[in-house]
């Protein structure tokens, strides 16, 4: 995506601000709290502030001479990506398990809603779920994939809230597969289908 990733390794004490920053022009942001950037983004419950204006402004300016800082310190090294250092996100165990038993039961997940679907898990492994729908077959694409991390983030938010709707998923977690998400997460044991295009987390194995 043409992103500079950076590595950095404070010798001494943990690493652990979080700090995130943004320009456009003159104009500016930064959010600085104590979500880190991974599912505590959308399922924890996190503190912040939230900061807009001009770039010089002084307390955004603090926070860009903060981050400029750090991102040219010479503990903080450039990052390159190789296939041994990223084997990819996997299903946490517990869905992983129960999702291989829901699917070898019945490979057909029906989607939520009025007009109900189909959606044929036609393989699974620990790292996607590879779906084919109505209209996979019917454009002959073959099946479209739901990686680890959609089935994560949506199973996490879902166990943290209590609750997960399909526009949740799509609108505010942007997850574009949402649909059959809800569908195979619907037949998790101590997962309740509400009527609506909603989950409800009872707990349960």
């Amino acid at each position: 995506m043409g992103v500079e990733v950076r590595v950095h390794n404070h010798a001494g004490g943990t690493y652990h601000p979080k700090l995130y920053l943004g320009a456009r022009g003159r104009d500016a942001r930064a959010v600085i709290g104590s979500a880190n950037l991974t599912a505590g983004l959308a399922c924890n419950v996190e503190v912040g502030v939230a900061l807009a204006g001009l770039r010089d402004n002084r307390p955004l300016a603090r926070a860009w001479e903060i981050g400029e800082a750090l991102w040219g310190d010479a503990r903080s090294e450039p990052w390159v990506a190789r296939a041994a250092d990223a084997p990819g996100e996997e299903i946490e165990p517990q869905l992983y398990a129960a999702l291989v038993r829901e699917q070898r039961r019945d490979p057909v997940f029906v989607t939520l809603g009025a007009s109900p679907r189909p959606n044929k898990v036609v393989a699974l492994t620990s790292a996607e779920a590879l779906i084919e729908t109505e209209r996979t077959g019917l454009r002959r694409t073959g099946p479209q994939s739901v990686p680890a991390w959609m089935l994560n983030l949506a199973w996490e938010y879902l166990r943290t809230r209590g609750e997960l709707s399909n526009a949740t998923l799509l609108n505010q977690l942007r997850v574009h597969r949402s649909s059959s998400v809800c569908a195979m997460l619907a037949r998790v044991p101590g997962v309740e289908r509400l009527r609506t295009i909603m989950l409800r987390w009872k707990g349960g194995a």
